[in-house]
């Protein structure tokens, strides 16, 4: 997932369709940006992560946010370490 998509940050949707547009040369006829950030959105679920997108300052952007969260153990102060 990672090398193609930085996880819980916001990627940029035009960059990264151009990326994936680059790297794909197949694609650059048909593909729309809409059907890409489909693909994307399903990704995210495929891989049980959450999908986000939106705007910020004139940039459009989507995130993969995955919510889980390393189990850190308390000692019995409550201090995790």
């Amino acid at each position: 997932v990672q090398e193609n998509f930085s996880l819980n940050v916001r990627n940029d949707k035009a960059q990264l369709f151009q990326m994936f547009i680059n790297d794909n040369k197949d694609f650059a006829v048909n593909l729309k940006r809409n059907t890409f950030n489909i693909w994307v959105s399903k990704y995210a679920t495929f891989i049980d992560a959450k999908f986000e997108q939106g705007s910020s300052n004139g940039l459009k952007w989507f995130g993969i946010f995955n919510d889980q969260t390393k189990n850190v153990e308390l000692n019995d102060d409550g201090v995790p370490f």
